[in-house]
């Protein structure tokens, strides 16, 4: 096989939250990065309730992104992981 398999350890929720996307990139924490605007409709298309994206669009206002994040994993995934996230890819 011509291609080298390399196991990287993904990036922390610190290390994407501190990141900057720079121009075009896709990369970094949409609760941090995008604007209120973008967020709203994004969780509008994804179908979650108006008081889930209130609490999660207050959470960002607090800067708070991780638990605005775990907010919606827990509306996209009922009975899913309840205790504290620290990792997007765990």
């Amino acid at each position: 096989c011509p291609y080298k398999h390399t196991n990287y350890t993904p990036y922390s929720c610190m290390k994407i939250i501190t990141s900057q996307p720079v121009g075009d990139q896709c990369h970094g924490c949409p609760y941090k990065h995008w604007e209120e605007s973008r967020l709203i409709s994004t969780m509008n298309q994804m179908r979650l309730p108006s008081n889930v994206i209130h609490n999660v669009i207050e959470k960002v206002k607090g800067s708070h992104y991780q638990v605005a994040c775990q907010q919606v994993f827990e509306a996209t995934h009922p009975g899913g992981v309840t205790e504290a996230m620290s990792h997007p890819n765990t």
